[in-house]
């Protein structure tokens, strides 16, 4: 059990709790780092969508301000860049983490459809209104 918990706590876990269509930089996905850490170019795995996600752009906010970063580690909250079908309340973990998944959450949940989610994307400011 130790070793499993030690396997799991070295990976890089991003929990998506927002997503967000902004202009010109596209679609966004704010999180929180649960562990571990993320650099530029790395190449991550969507838990529930099982595709890959590369990480091109983060931006460390501050009020309205987005400032780009390179790294972050475990407690960092950030925006990212993503892919259009990722979705809030998805994981993004290191690609030797995924298969570890399926030992830490119950039977069949990587494999079912989300209960429910919604997501709405604005492609202007005045469909916001």
């Amino acid at each position: 059990k130790d070793k499993f918990e030690k396997q799991i706590s070295d990976s890089n876990i991003f929990f998506i709790f927002k997503r967000q269509f902004q202009g010109e930089l596209g679609h966004l996905a704010f999180g929180r780092m649960y562990s571990g850490s993320l650099k530029y170019g790395m190449i991550l795995a969507s838990v529930h969508g099982g595709f890959d996600v590369k990480v091109t752009n983060m931006n460390r906010i501050r009020a309205n301000e987005l400032t780009k970063i390179d790294k972050i580690h475990a407690g960092d909250i950030v925006c990212l860049n993503v892919p259009e079908k990722l979705r809030s309340g998805d994981y993004l973990v290191s690609k030797d983490g995924f298969k570890k998944w399926d030992q830490v959450l119950p039977q069949g949940y990587l494999k079912s459809a989300p209960v429910f989610y919604s997501s709405l994307d604005f492609e202007t400011a005045a469909d916001r209104q």
